[in-house]
Protein backbone atom coordinates (compact mmCIF):
# COMPACT_ATOMS: atom_id res chain seq x y z
CA UNK A 1 0.00 0.00 0.00
CA UNK A 2 1.32 3.24 -0.54
CA UNK A 3 2.15 5.20 2.45
CA UNK A 4 1.63 9.09 1.74
CA UNK A 5 3.63 10.76 3.71
CA UNK A 6 6.50 8.71 1.97
CA UNK A 7 5.03 10.14 -1.17
CA UNK A 8 5.17 14.02 0.54
CA UNK A 9 8.75 13.44 1.52
CA UNK A 10 10.23 11.81 -1.86
CA UNK A 11 7.98 14.84 -4.01
CA UNK A 12 9.89 17.21 -1.74
CA UNK A 13 13.42 15.70 -1.95
CA UNK A 14 12.86 15.79 -6.14
CA UNK A 15 12.41 19.63 -5.56
CA UNK A 16 15.45 19.66 -3.40
CA UNK A 17 17.30 17.94 -6.66
CA UNK A 18 16.18 20.50 -8.85
CA UNK A 19 13.43 17.85 -10.58
CA UNK A 20 10.47 20.72 -9.71
CA UNK A 21 11.58 23.12 -11.21
CA UNK A 22 9.36 22.42 -14.59
CA UNK A 23 10.89 23.90 -18.25
CA UNK A 24 10.93 27.04 -19.67
CA UNK A 25 7.32 28.76 -21.09
CA UNK A 26 10.05 31.35 -22.61
CA UNK A 27 8.05 34.18 -20.32
CA UNK A 28 10.36 34.64 -17.06
CA UNK A 29 7.78 36.95 -15.58
CA UNK A 30 5.24 34.54 -15.74
CA UNK A 31 7.09 31.55 -14.81
CA UNK A 32 7.52 33.30 -11.42
CA UNK A 33 3.69 32.81 -10.89
CA UNK A 34 2.93 29.90 -12.50
CA UNK A 35 6.31 27.80 -12.54
CA UNK A 36 6.82 27.23 -15.90
CA UNK A 37 6.02 23.60 -17.74
CA UNK A 38 5.51 21.05 -14.79
CA UNK A 39 4.52 17.24 -14.87
CA UNK A 40 1.10 16.51 -13.32
CA UNK A 41 0.08 19.86 -13.57
CA UNK A 42 -3.77 20.86 -14.95
CA UNK A 43 -3.59 24.42 -16.90
CA UNK A 44 -6.92 26.15 -17.96
CA UNK A 45 -5.92 28.88 -20.68
CA UNK A 46 -9.62 30.80 -20.54
CA UNK A 47 -10.56 34.38 -22.56
CA UNK A 48 -12.47 35.47 -25.44
CA UNK A 49 -12.15 34.86 -29.33
CA UNK A 50 -9.35 36.30 -30.86
CA UNK A 51 -7.04 36.94 -27.55
CA UNK A 52 -4.55 34.62 -28.39
CA UNK A 53 -5.44 31.36 -26.54
CA UNK A 54 -4.08 28.81 -29.00
CA UNK A 55 -0.97 30.83 -30.07
CA UNK A 56 0.14 30.78 -26.43
CA UNK A 57 -0.18 27.38 -25.76
CA UNK A 58 1.80 26.56 -28.85
CA UNK A 59 4.50 28.87 -27.60
CA UNK A 60 4.78 28.18 -24.39
CA UNK A 61 3.78 24.96 -23.60
CA UNK A 62 4.46 23.34 -27.04
CA UNK A 63 7.54 24.81 -28.55
CA UNK A 64 9.37 26.39 -25.78
CA UNK A 65 9.80 23.01 -23.95
CA UNK A 66 10.33 21.35 -27.47
CA UNK A 67 13.33 23.48 -28.49
CA UNK A 68 14.71 23.26 -24.65
CA UNK A 69 14.66 19.40 -25.36
CA UNK A 70 14.78 18.49 -29.05
CA UNK A 71 17.11 16.09 -28.35
CA UNK A 72 16.98 14.45 -25.08
CA UNK A 73 13.72 12.80 -24.55
CA UNK A 74 12.59 14.71 -21.66
CA UNK A 75 9.59 16.56 -23.26
CA UNK A 76 6.63 14.99 -25.30
CA UNK A 77 3.29 16.84 -26.20
CA UNK A 78 0.18 14.82 -27.34
CA UNK A 79 -1.93 17.92 -29.18
CA UNK A 80 -5.91 17.66 -29.77
CA UNK A 81 -6.30 20.01 -32.11
CA UNK A 82 -10.60 20.71 -32.62
CA UNK A 83 -10.28 23.88 -34.73
CA UNK A 84 -6.95 23.74 -36.58
CA UNK A 85 -5.85 20.90 -38.98
CA UNK A 86 -2.38 19.22 -38.18
CA UNK A 87 -0.68 21.12 -41.04
CA UNK A 88 -1.82 24.37 -39.65
CA UNK A 89 -0.36 23.78 -36.74
CA UNK A 90 2.99 22.00 -37.56
CA UNK A 91 2.54 25.25 -39.78
CA UNK A 92 2.47 27.67 -36.51
CA UNK A 93 5.25 25.98 -35.12
CA UNK A 94 7.74 26.29 -37.84
CA UNK A 95 7.04 29.79 -38.27
CA UNK A 96 7.94 30.42 -34.56
CA UNK A 97 11.28 27.88 -35.23
CA UNK A 98 11.97 30.41 -38.49
CA UNK A 99 11.75 33.62 -36.84
CA UNK A 100 13.72 32.23 -33.67
CA UNK A 101 16.55 30.72 -36.15
CA UNK A 102 16.72 33.25 -38.77
CA UNK A 103 14.64 36.42 -37.53
CA UNK A 104 12.25 36.06 -40.53
CA UNK A 105 9.17 36.66 -40.18
CA UNK A 106 6.17 34.27 -41.68
CA UNK A 107 2.72 33.48 -41.14
CA UNK A 108 1.15 30.37 -41.79
CA UNK A 109 -0.74 32.30 -44.89
CA UNK A 110 2.34 33.13 -46.33
CA UNK A 111 4.12 29.58 -46.05
CA UNK A 112 0.91 28.00 -47.89
CA UNK A 113 0.44 31.07 -50.68
CA UNK A 114 -3.23 32.02 -49.05
CA UNK A 115 -2.43 35.30 -48.34
CA UNK A 116 -4.25 38.08 -51.60
CA UNK A 117 -1.63 38.54 -54.61
CA UNK A 118 1.00 36.78 -52.38
CA UNK A 119 2.91 33.74 -53.85
CA UNK A 120 6.05 32.36 -50.96
CA UNK A 121 9.21 33.08 -53.04
CA UNK A 122 12.06 30.82 -53.67
CA UNK A 123 14.51 32.21 -51.09
CA UNK A 124 11.68 31.40 -48.25
CA UNK A 125 10.65 27.95 -49.65
CA UNK A 126 13.71 26.56 -50.10
CA UNK A 127 14.34 28.16 -46.71
CA UNK A 128 11.50 26.26 -45.13
CA UNK A 129 12.93 23.12 -46.95
CA UNK A 130 16.28 23.61 -45.10
CA UNK A 131 13.94 23.10 -41.89
CA UNK A 132 12.63 19.79 -42.48
CA UNK A 133 14.83 17.33 -40.22
CA UNK A 134 13.51 19.78 -37.12
CA UNK A 135 10.10 19.38 -38.54
CA UNK A 136 10.87 15.04 -38.36
CA UNK A 137 12.35 15.92 -34.90
CA UNK A 138 9.33 17.89 -34.11
CA UNK A 139 6.82 14.69 -34.80
CA UNK A 140 8.88 12.26 -33.01
CA UNK A 141 7.99 14.48 -29.88
CA UNK A 142 4.52 16.06 -30.29
CA UNK A 143 1.85 13.82 -31.45
CA UNK A 144 -1.62 15.73 -32.99
CA UNK A 145 -4.66 14.31 -33.12
CA UNK A 146 -7.37 16.87 -35.66
CA UNK A 147 -10.17 14.61 -35.75
CA UNK A 148 -13.68 15.06 -33.81
CA UNK A 149 -13.37 14.18 -30.01
CA UNK A 150 -14.64 12.74 -27.37
CA UNK A 151 -14.20 11.71 -23.87
CA UNK A 152 -14.18 7.93 -24.96
CA UNK A 153 -11.62 9.18 -27.76
CA UNK A 154 -9.15 11.19 -25.78
CA UNK A 155 -9.23 8.11 -23.32
CA UNK A 156 -8.16 5.78 -25.89
CA UNK A 157 -5.56 7.58 -27.42
CA UNK A 158 -3.89 8.97 -24.39
CA UNK A 159 -3.59 5.34 -22.91
CA UNK A 160 -2.06 3.97 -26.13
CA UNK A 161 0.33 7.16 -26.03
CA UNK A 162 1.58 6.20 -22.35
CA UNK A 163 1.99 2.57 -22.95
CA UNK A 164 4.91 3.95 -25.43
CA UNK A 165 6.07 5.75 -22.40
CA UNK A 166 5.74 3.19 -19.78
CA UNK A 167 4.66 0.37 -18.29
CA UNK A 168 0.75 0.49 -18.02
CA UNK A 169 -2.16 -1.44 -16.27
CA UNK A 170 -5.78 -0.86 -16.54
CA UNK A 171 -7.72 -2.61 -14.06
CA UNK A 172 -11.29 -2.78 -13.73
CA UNK A 173 -13.64 -3.24 -11.31
CA UNK A 174 -17.26 -3.18 -10.52
CA UNK A 175 -16.55 0.19 -8.20
CA UNK A 176 -13.76 1.67 -9.79
CA UNK A 177 -11.59 1.80 -12.64
CA UNK A 178 -7.52 1.86 -11.25
CA UNK A 179 -4.35 2.71 -13.73
CA UNK A 180 -1.08 1.48 -12.78
CA UNK A 181 1.85 3.17 -14.39
CA UNK A 182 5.68 3.35 -14.04
CA UNK A 183 7.33 5.38 -16.62
CA UNK A 184 10.27 3.93 -18.30
CA UNK A 185 11.50 8.19 -17.45
CA UNK A 186 10.35 9.58 -14.20
CA UNK A 187 11.66 13.46 -15.40
CA UNK A 188 9.91 13.15 -19.08
CA UNK A 189 7.22 15.36 -18.98
CA UNK A 190 4.15 14.46 -20.76
CA UNK A 191 2.00 17.63 -21.78
CA UNK A 192 -1.86 17.41 -23.11
CA UNK A 193 -3.50 20.07 -25.07
CA UNK A 194 -6.96 20.12 -25.65
CA UNK A 195 -7.62 23.12 -28.55
CA UNK A 196 -10.20 23.98 -27.38
CA UNK A 197 -12.69 21.95 -25.22
CA UNK A 198 -15.77 23.26 -26.27
CA UNK A 199 -15.49 21.57 -29.41
CA UNK A 200 -15.40 18.29 -28.21
CA UNK A 201 -18.34 15.74 -29.93
CA UNK A 202 -21.27 15.46 -27.50
CA UNK A 203 -25.25 15.88 -27.68
CA UNK A 204 -24.89 17.58 -23.96
CA UNK A 205 -21.41 19.56 -24.52
CA UNK A 206 -21.40 20.48 -20.68
CA UNK A 207 -21.54 16.19 -19.47
CA UNK A 208 -19.21 15.57 -22.10
CA UNK A 209 -16.41 18.42 -21.16
CA UNK A 210 -16.68 17.16 -17.74
CA UNK A 211 -16.22 13.72 -18.45
CA UNK A 212 -13.18 14.91 -20.18
CA UNK A 213 -11.93 16.99 -17.38
CA UNK A 214 -12.32 13.90 -15.24
CA UNK A 215 -10.37 11.45 -18.02
CA UNK A 216 -7.67 14.43 -17.81
CA UNK A 217 -7.57 14.48 -13.93
CA UNK A 218 -7.53 10.54 -13.90
CA UNK A 219 -4.46 10.38 -16.11
CA UNK A 220 -2.53 13.30 -14.30
CA UNK A 221 -3.15 11.87 -11.03
CA UNK A 222 -1.86 7.88 -12.56
CA UNK A 223 0.41 8.82 -14.84
CA UNK A 224 1.52 12.28 -14.34
CA UNK A 225 0.31 13.88 -17.75
CA UNK A 226 -0.28 17.71 -17.57
CA UNK A 227 -3.21 18.89 -19.50
CA UNK A 228 -3.46 21.93 -20.86
CA UNK A 229 -7.27 22.55 -21.88
CA UNK A 230 -8.12 25.76 -23.83
CA UNK A 231 -11.42 27.27 -23.30
CA UNK A 232 -13.65 29.71 -25.09
CA UNK A 233 -15.79 32.37 -22.88
CA UNK A 234 -19.56 32.58 -24.20
CA UNK A 235 -19.98 35.62 -26.26
CA UNK A 236 -23.16 35.66 -24.95
CA UNK A 237 -23.08 35.85 -21.73
CA UNK A 238 -20.14 38.73 -21.52
CA UNK A 239 -22.75 40.47 -23.68
CA UNK A 240 -25.36 39.79 -21.27
CA UNK A 241 -22.73 41.12 -18.26
CA UNK A 242 -22.01 44.14 -20.24
CA UNK A 243 -25.20 45.41 -20.90
CA UNK A 244 -26.22 44.66 -17.18
CA UNK A 245 -22.80 46.98 -16.36
CA UNK A 246 -23.87 49.63 -18.48
CA UNK A 247 -28.17 49.96 -17.70
CA UNK A 248 -26.69 49.83 -13.95
CA UNK A 249 -24.41 52.67 -14.18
Amino acid sequence: MTNEIDDLFSEIERGREGKNQGFSMGMPKLEGIIDGVCSSTYTLIFAGTGNGKSSFALYSYVYRPLMEHLDDDKFKCTYFSLEMSTKTILARLLCLYIFDTYGISLSPKEIFSRRKNYVLCDEYYNLIKECRPWLEKLKKIVKIYDKTCNASYLYKKLIAELKNTGELEVVNSKEDTEILYKPNDPELIHTVVIDHIGLVKAKDLKAEIDAVSRVLVMLRNACGISPVVIMQINRSSGDVERRNKQFNS
